[in-house]
């Protein structure tokens, strides 16, 4: 063998490896595209998701907005004033009752000593 087939034999081998790197590495770059593609699918989908629960929270904050400004529409001043009114009709009411029982123990004493006056003027008029 000669000095030019070893070199061609050597040139051929580098050749022959630098060819298989370079196939080997540009295969390389395909599949990290394909992965990249499906993990910006899933974040994309699992974006979608978040923004949907997003609205739906949003919404739900906004419900319950409403109802704390309707509690807060009660003033509870005006609540203890109307209780505070309450009260003292309440009480009206109470001596009125008194006042009505009162009254009818008087009418029931006075129709008991009535009957007993009755009842003694006819057992005169019997004898």
């Amino acid at each position: 063998m000669s000095e030019t087939d070893v070199l061609v034999r050597f040139f051929s081998l580098a050749v022959l490896i630098v060819g298989s790197l370079l196939v080997i590495l540009s295969r390389i770059p395909a599949r990290t595209i394909t992965q990249l593609k499906d993990l910006t699918a899933a974040y994309e989908a699992r974006l979608r998701l978040l923004e949907d629960q997003a609205l739906e929270n949003s919404k739900q904050i906004a419900e319950l907005q409403g109802q704390v400004k309707v509690y807060k529409e009660v003033p509870l001043q005006d609540i203890a004033a109307a209780m505070a009114g309450i009260t003292a009709s309440n009480r009206e009411i109470l001596v009125i009752l008194k006042q009505s029982l009162q009254v009818a123990k008087d009418v029931g004493q006075g129709l008991n000593s009535y009957s007993a006056t009755a009842r003694d003027e006819a057992d005169e008029h019997k004898k």
